[in-house]
This record gives C-alpha cells, structure tokens and sequence, in this order.
C-alpha cells in the first residue's frame, strides 16, 4: 500500500466478502482486521481473494511468533534500502537535469551550460540531454507508473496514479520537442516529482522502521 487511498480500497474489497461484519485496515502498520462470520471455514480464504483482486498482498500475522517478526522486519529494512538506492539514483540525475533546465532562466549565472546542451547554440542537444538523464529518474519511479496506472485500470487510482499521471503528462508532452529539436521540454518537472516523492516515500519507510506505531481499530 502506498497510500491511504490503497487501505480504503482494502477495507471495501474485503467488506464486500459475504459474512464479513466488519473491516478495518491500519495503512501505518500494515494491517488488516476483520470481523465475520466464523462459522463460514470459506470466508479466509474469500478474503485473502478479495484483497488480491484489489490489487494487494496479505500474510496472516502471529503475533507470537519471533520468526515471522524477524521476517517482517528484515522485509521493512529491505524497503529502506530499496528506496534509499532509487532516491539516490533519482536525486543523482535529477540535479543536473534541473540545472540545464533552469540555468538558462537565470541571467548572468555563475556556471554556464556546455554548448551541446544550451538552448541557444544546440536546441536539439539541449533537449536529447535532458532526455538522457530523465531516463534513470523513470526507471527508478517505475513502480509509480506499474501501480498507478493498474489501479486506474481497476478504477481505483491511488496516490501512485496521480504521481504516474502528472509524471508521464510531462514526459510525453516533451517528446515532440527532442524529435523536432527544440527547447520546450519539460522532462525536469518529470523527474522532480519522482525524486521528491522518492525521497517522502523513504523517510516515511525509516520512520514506520523505527518507531512502535499504535493500532488503529475499526469503528
């Protein structure tokens, strides 16, 4: 889940199951509780279904067992630097994407832009370069796009839809512009929103890591 957007849609794919009374989902913590029918030796089986339609994981929790919590942890640690690698990567080609596209907006700029990529000697340069460098950032957001544009599909857009539509408007609307070789690319709002987003989703990963988070309960 990436958002709280992805619990709501949790919570009604699974209070859509027959026998189901009630369901709630903590976004923080991760977790599903349920209330149903107990009577019905299906309905576990019903709901694990439900919230893979919606597009989801589910691994039943024990809370007494020690393996499985080392298990969820290493997971949570795996995600820290999962994002750290892609924020970095992102952050990396970001920098300098956003220097070639701002530089020439600012007069008298202490660090010119090479001729290859000026807007003024080398249109078409100025634009293949900025190309160049937005690819990593995508490859780096890929999930953004995998996730968000497949819960439109399923019409349940997320926040990871709306960081793959505002993402991808700007990089497919600066395509013409390197087939036609001129400067009206905006391939640096692309990237900035990958990157910016990148970096809240790994402090929001560091800081669910190592804090002890309250249980929300459905009500």
């Amino acid at each position: 889940m990436s958002c709280a957007a992805c619990a709501r849609a949790v919570e009604r794919a699974v209070g859509k199951v027959e026998g189901v009374s009630q369901a709630g989902v903590n976004f923080a913590t991760e977790k599903l509780r349920v209330a149903f029918d107990e009577s019905r030796p299906e309905i576990g089986e019903a709901i694990r279904t439900a919230v893979e339609k919606a597009g989801y994981g589910v691994a039943r929790e024990d809370t007494g067992d020690a393996e499985a919590a080392d298990r969820h942890q290493a997971e949570r640690d795996r995600e820290v630097r999962v994002l750290r690698r892609k924020f970095l990567v992102a952050g990396a080609f970001s920098l300098p994407l956003l220097y070639i596209a701002m530089a020439p907006m600012v007069p008298g700029i202490a660090l010119p832009l090479p001729a290859f990529a000026s807007p003024e000697t080398s249109p078409g340069g100025y634009a293949l370069t900025q190309l160049l460098l937005v690819r990593p950032v995508v490859l780096a957001g890929l999930r953004f796009y995998t996730a968000g544009f497949a819960a439109l599909a399923r019409l349940a857009p997320n926040m990871d839809s709306l960081i793959a539509m505002g993402a991808g408007a700007a990089w497919i609307y600066s395509l013409p512009g390197v087939l036609r070789r001129h400067h009206h690319v905006y391939f640096e709002s692309a990237a900035g929103i990958v990157a910016f987003v990148l970096l809240g989703r790994y402090l929001e990963a560091v800081s669910y890591t190592h804090l002890t988070l309250p249980t929300i309960h459905p009500v």
